[in-house]
């Protein structure tokens, strides 16, 4: 029996590189223009307020910081599967104050995937992350939808740090699926 095949390892991600992707860079524009939209409005009305502004600004920071640290903070790897969680309900519990959805028997603060059936990994890395020695993942695979059944779907993954010596060792550890 080999003993590779129960290994479990974790893999840390630094979760501010998160702040890359296509739907945090949208995020971040529009918290960035709201601060601006809100001096511009005050100066118009001659309304202008440093503490507000202040307040205000501080809001929209907390709010980017409560999005990316609802990303994944580590990847938990098998040979046949990788498992992960987002918090999505996070930033819904910062800004209205409640969680919406759940059920009894899931947690209502993290969405845990765990993918198996792995067709691709991709090992990409910006310029950006090359100077920091991080990276990210592009994974293909397949993840149980709950009662819905299984999908295939593909999954972005920020922040992996000591990219080239741990995109080598998965490179070699984790078994991709031979299934078309």
């Amino acid at each position: 029996m080999n003993n590779q095949e129960y290994a479990c390892y974790e893999v840390k991600l630094n979760r501010i590189f998160n702040i890359q992707s296509k739907q945090n860079l949208i995020w971040l524009a529009v918290l960035f223009a709201l601060p601006i939209l809100y001096t511009i409005y005050n100066i118009v009305n001659h309304t202008f307020d440093w503490k507000g502004l202040l307040i205000f600004c501080c809001g929209c920071l907390a709010i980017m910081i409560v999005k990316l640290l609802s990303n994944p903070k580590c990847l938990d790897i098998t040979p046949d599967t990788i498992k992960f969680q987002y918090r999505g309900a996070l930033l819904n519990l910062f800004v209205t104050g409640r969680i919406w959805g759940g059920t009894g028997t899931e947690s209502k603060y993290e969405k845990t995937y765990t993918l198996y059936n792995i067709k691709s990994i991709e090992y990409l890395q910006s310029s950006f992350e090359k100077k920091f020695s991080c990276g990210h993942i592009r994974i293909c695979a397949d993840v149980n939808m709950g009662a819905k059944g299984k999908e295939q779907r593909t999954f972005l993954i920020y922040g992996m740090k000591d990219f080239e010596n741990t995109s080598t060792w998965m490179k070699e550890f984790v078994q991709l699926s031979n299934d078309t």
